[in-house]
């Protein structure tokens, strides 16, 4: 074979060599940075959305404490309207007691 048709053959190896790694190399690179960039914006994405859904928990927590709240209040002024009302009916019926004889009701057998 011609010495000059050698060297061009390695010539033409060489250069398509290196233009193969180079591509490859780019992509490599590419792809990287690529992965990093999406991860990123992943990552930020992912803090958006859970902030946002903690500051929605945040906020239906504090209207369910403000709820157990008013049903607290409402126990505690049933509670003392009862107390009240139960005390009102022992001295009315005491007092009953100390003017005549209180008769048993209708409804009880005797």
């Amino acid at each position: 074979m011609n010495p000059a048709v050698l060297k061009f053959a390695q010539l033409i190896a060489v250069l398509c060599g290196a233009g193969a790694f180079g591509v490859s190399l780019w992509l490599v690179v590419f792809t990287v940075v690529e992965r990093s960039k999406r991860a990123t914006l992943r990552a930020s994405g992912a803090t958006k959305l859970d902030n946002a859904r903690l500051e929605r928990l945040e906020h239906s927590v504090d209207a369910i404490a403000i709820e157990m709240e008013r049903i607290g209040e409402t126990l505690r002024f049933t509670t003392k309207l009862l107390s009240e009302r139960a005390a009102e009916r022992l001295l009315a019926h005491n007092g009953a007691t100390d003017a005549a004889p209180a008769e048993p009701p209708a409804h009880t057998p005797r």
